[in-house]
């Protein structure tokens, strides 16, 4: 939230930047919610140096079908540019909600990336008692933990 974002024809401010990861926990793009501009996909290596910007309506319903992506906020919710059935989509991909596994039900806090965003290297989670673990590639099938299309 509130990132400051350096393109090569200069900066601008999103609201969010929302990574989606595939099964192979790799970032094919991002949708940032510019500020004065509205959701718009940046196509990953995210580098400070530039990136590809074009309307998030530009990617096709059936892209997110094999996609994550965590959004604490539901945001996407309550964009009004935005048709309802890419709505759905986008919604149906988020794993903002709680997860058992081995007995122990978990939350999702944060999702790591490193420099680039080219990739996702953990998923950040507490238990009920807020015990912090971290899971890695291979550890958590990104996919399984998605919400359920509306």
């Amino acid at each position: 939230m509130g990132r400051r974002l350096r393109l090569v024809d200069g900066e601008v401010v999103t609201k969010y930047v929302f990574p989606f990861v595939d099964g192979e926990w790799r970032v094919p793009f991002a949708i940032v919610d510019i500020l004065g501009r509205g959701p718009t996909v940046l196509a990953a290596p995210i580098e400070p140096e530039g990136a590809d910007l074009r309307s998030a309506l530009a990617i096709p319903l059936e892209a997110f079908l094999g996609l994550a992506h965590f959004d604490l906020w539901w945001v996407f919710r309550g964009i009004p540019e935005l048709e309802r059935p890419w709505v759905n989509a986008v919604i149906s991909t988020n794993i903002a909600q709680p997860f058992t596994r081995d007995g122990v039900r978990y939350k999702i806090h944060d999702l790591a990336f490193p420099p680039g965003v080219r990739e996702l290297t953990a998923v950040r989670v507490k238990d009920e008692v807020f015990h912090p673990r971290e899971f890695r590639k291979g550890e958590l099938d990104l996919l399984g933990l998605r919400r359920a299309s509306p």
